[in-house]
């Protein structure tokens, strides 16, 4: 009898349907490879569709680096493939090189055969996140919030306009201290903005950190990668990150002297060794 049961249950559609056990068990959920070096993972995400502005925009295109926080964003007229592909390749590929991964949702715009053919051609990886999982593309979300709170702080539904107002939201977000690396995003992106096509090598912005030795510029942002990803893997991280306050503002008297040449401060980590002199100037 019980050999009949268990042909009868097997034969069963119904019950076949209702199986759980049969099924292999999901992947656990761990978390994303802390990068060790700007550029190597960028994260990208849609914001809209917003009231249609005075020049036909929609949409808002955020793309943020995942170690220096540094993002971009471009306003859409649409959220088709090859809008979307010509921004990200415009706006990041142009100006920073080919970062070695990039995370998106699962959105047409990202994943459409155009898209996926651009990462392919320019070597990266393209990493999508899982079906209501938002939180894996967090970088990109966090960057959405802030816009939306931006945004909020200076228009409503009538205004028009609001285009105007993503050159200072960007400004404004990419030159506050982060916590984890107590330095500008901007800095960290360009003073080693490091280009993948056509060649591996790296190339250096024109700023005032430029004036160092290639070799010395390398070695220092080497340490500060190094010690960014090292403070990151604690299990303190967290918990400092919430104790952090801002840094204490710097008032400037007649006739002080000032580094006006801004080498990544020694005072904020204190293993990172700087060589060569700082230029200064007097402030009357």
């Amino acid at each position: 009898m019980d050999a009949d049961i268990a042909a009868h249950l097997q034969a069963c559609h119904r019950c076949q349907i209702r199986r759980t056990d049969d099924r292999p068990p999901p992947a656990l959920l761990s978390s994303l490879p802390q990068p060790t070096e700007p550029n190597q993972r960028i994260h990208a995400d849609l914001f809209g569709p917003l009231k249609t502005s005075d020049s036909g925009k929609k949409f808002i295109l955020c793309m943020t680096d995942a170690l220096t926080k540094y993002v971009e964003l471009v306003p859409l007229p649409n959220k088709e493939a090859d809008t979307v592909a010509n921004a990200i390749f415009d706006k990041w590929y142009c100006r920073f090189g080919a970062p070695i991964d990039i995370i998106t949702d699962q959105g047409k715009e990202f994943c459409a055969r155009l898209s996926n053919e651009l990462f392919k051609r320019l070597g990266t990886n393209h990493l999508t996140t899982t079906p209501h999982h938002p939180q894996c593309n967090s970088q990109a979300e966090v960057a959405n919030k802030t816009i939306a709170k931006y945004l909020a702080s200076f228009c409503d539904d009538s205004t028009l306009d609001w285009e105007l107002y993503l050159a200072p939201l960007m400004f404004s977000y990419n030159t506050v201290f982060t916590a984890p690396s107590k330095t500008l995003p901007s800095i960290l992106l360009l003073a080693w903005s490091r280009a993948f096509l056509p060649y591996r090598h790296l190339t250096y912005a024109a700023n005032s950190m430029a004036s160092l030795p290639p070799m010395t510029l390398f070695a220092n942002f080497s340490l500060l990668a190094m010690s960014l990803a090292k403070t990151m893997k604690t299990p303190q991280t967290q918990l400092a990150l919430n104790t952090i306050s801002k840094p204490p503002p710097t008032n400037f008297y007649p006739n002080n002297l000032c580094s006006w040449m801004n080498t990544v401060s020694c005072t904020k980590i204190k293993s990172l060794p700087l060589n060569g002199q700082g230029h200064t100037k007097s402030f009357d």
